[in-house]
């Protein structure tokens, strides 16, 4: 991170609130693999001081079902398997295994649709 973000007071406060919600995120998992003892573990390694505002610019376009495969694949392709950077990698991650259900869905939506107007005629 630059040392111009090392200061809290230097993050927009745009950072922070959605940093804040990635440790909303973290702490709910968290607790819900201690209360369950199975569950996903996307935010394991992440540690969400050390997001930037272009991870949470991925995060509003995927809330805002904006995010194409395309823009998911340019961002993820900034990482490798053995990067530094392992909480951007471990959001990174979780940001596809959303966005791949999400597909996932349509496609079921889709071919369910199309079925059922198959049915029809």
């Amino acid at each position: 991170m630059s040392e111009f973000f090392n200061n809290t007071e230097n993050i927009p406060e745009s950072l922070k609130t959605f940093r804040d919600k990635m440790w909303e995120l973290k702490r709910a998992e968290e607790e819900n693999l201690l209360r369950t003892g199975h569950g996903p573990a996307h935010f394991q390694m992440v540690n969400p001081d050390e997001l930037t505002d272009e991870d949470a610019r991925l995060y509003e376009k995927y809330i805002g079902n904006a995010l194409t495969k395309e823009e998911y694949k340019k961002h993820r392709n900034q990482f490798s398997c053995a990067s530094m950077e392992d909480s951007r990698h471990g959001f990174c991650a979780y940001v596809g295994n959303k966005l791949a259900v999400r597909f996932l869905q349509e496609e079921i939506g889709k071919k369910t649709a199309q079925e059922s107007a198959n049915d029809e005629k």
